[in-house]
């Protein structure tokens, strides 16, 4: 699946393969011995695979037609002497894509874990003070229980959601009737 791109010190292709052509949205013809550039004139690619042949190594996240490309060129090394450079392209976008889920994940969580806990903290607050009257304590204490209950449904579900996410938990089939679903919803 790795794209795989080897080239001479002059910047020009001794091999090639599918998955680097594909990757880079190239169309499929023969690159060997020609520029990096027919290949693709992503100037990114073309500087790092320059670095590498001045004995750098570079490791670059690329945006590429909505793709996200993971690049790394590295010099070939020959008695000390730079003779070429290899280039090996990865598509880490649905990766990225996942990342990015878990980070809007958290930061809803973090929202929907923060109302209830205000709440709590504020009823209780009003309670230890004493500025809470006799009257009040009851249904101050019956918002503070929601609102714990709250809690609690928020935590097991995401302790289910981590647990899918691992796939321990066996997920059970049944038959449904998709239907009544659809109805109902």
């Amino acid at each position: 699946e790795e794209g795989i791109i080897l080239l001479d010190p002059e910047l020009n292709i001794t091999t090639v393969n599918a998955s680097a052509i594909m990757t880079l949205g190239a169309r499929p013809l023969y690159y060997v011995g020609k520029n990096l550039f027919q290949l693709s004139r992503n100037l990114t690619i073309y500087q790092a695979a320059q670095k590498a042949l001045e004995g750098e190594y570079q490791d670059i996240l690329l945006d590429l037609d909505n793709k996200k490309i993971q690049l790394h060129s590295s010099p070939i090394w020959d008695d000390g002497v730079v003779v070429g450079a290899i280039c090996f392209l990865l598509d880490v976008t649905k990766q990225e894509n996942v990342n990015q889920m878990r980070r809007d994940f958290s930061a809803r969580v973090s929202h929907e874990l923060k109302t209830p806990l205000t709440s709590i903290s504020g009823y209780a607050e009003m309670m230890k003070s004493g500025i809470a009257k006799e009257e009040d304590l009851k249904r101050f204490s019956a918002k503070i229980y929601e609102e714990a209950q709250r809690l609690l449904e928020l935590i097991n579900d995401i302790m289910r959601i981590s647990q899918l996410d691992e796939e321990a938990l066996p997920v059970p089939f049944q038959p449904v009737d998709f239907y009544e679903i659809l109805g109902d919803t």
